[in-house]
């Protein structure tokens, strides 16, 4: 036969007791434990640049915008270059506006 549970009344003293708990709450009064860095990136608005800390503050769910442009040039300029046919437009897509109502009409 199974083992019952016993049984505890609301009113009950072990029905509950009452702990301190020690750990980081957020600016906004959530509780985060033993993990600081979660609360503060929960209770900030605003932070600084962890590459350049002289680039301006930014929006915590953000990032530094001078970063994100460098990132984003390098990553541009890193792109393979291909030459692109002279008429690749003229080709596919024919020229003139009888060319382009065949086209449309076609699809």
């Amino acid at each position: 036969m199974p083992e019952q549970k016993p049984i505890i009344m609301y009113d009950a003293p072990e029905a509950a007791s009452l702990k301190t708990l020690t750990g980081w709450v957020s600016a906004d009064g959530r509780f985060f434990g033993g993990d600081e860095n979660l609360a503060r990136y929960c209770g900030a608005t605003h932070r600084r640049c962890e590459v350049n800390p002289e680039h301006p503050i930014y929006e915590v769910n953000s990032s530094c915008d001078e970063c994100r442009h460098a990132r984003r040039q390098a990553k541009f300029a890193a792109m393979p270059i291909k030459e692109w046919p002279a008429n690749h437009w003229s080709s596919s897509m024919g020229t003139g506006t009888s060319s382009m109502k065949t086209v449309c009409a076609t699809t």
